[in-house]
């Protein structure tokens, strides 16, 4: 069965407008209305860029960024490419890769075997994702610590 332009045209129309509808509807259900404080954890000394939406046509905001170790209130979340965004103000958007939220704290138990590099070491922070110590700690290869605490944060697991 022979199928006309016309129709193939009309159905093809279809599918899109269908397809747009659907799409729109998704991106709606990506925000979130979630709100509370989180912290920048970035390089001492710099900040993380602000930008005008966590959309692929957003644009940085000219001179705004968000210091290291600072804390912000938000008022939305949203999900872009797997990344959680932020709302901080009006059209003011950040980037969830070095803006965290604290996690929970699961009271567990066990001992943690450092595989990292040979002659190298892990830098102890004060909480998942967080600030080193102070003064720097780090753990050594091949060595055994005992934890009393795990929580993940953006999908990292930290131990306590």
């Amino acid at each position: 069965m022979k199928i006309s332009q016309t129709m193939t045209k009309a159905l093809l129309t279809a599918g899109a407008v269908l397809g747009l509808a659907l799409g729109t509807q998704l991106s709606a259900q990506q925000v979130s209305a979630a709100s509370g404080v989180a912290t920048v954890y970035y390089v001492k000394g710099y900040g993380i860029a602000l930008w005008n939406s966590p959309d692929a046509n957003k644009k940085p905001i000219a001179g705004r960024k968000l210091m290291d170790g600072t804390s912000w209130k938000f008022s939305q979340t949203k999900v872009v490419n797997g990344v959680t965004w932020y709302k901080v103000g009006t059209n003011q958007w950040v980037s969830g890769i070095y803006f965290k939220t604290s996690a929970p704290v699961k009271n567990v138990s066990g001992v943690l075997h450092i595989n990292y590099v040979p002659g190298y070491s892990v830098l102890l922070r004060q909480a998942p994702n967080g600030k080193p110590t102070s003064p720097a700690k780090y753990l050594k290869h091949g060595t055994n610590w005992k934890y009393t605490g795990t929580s993940v944060v953006s999908g990292k697991r930290g131990i306590a």
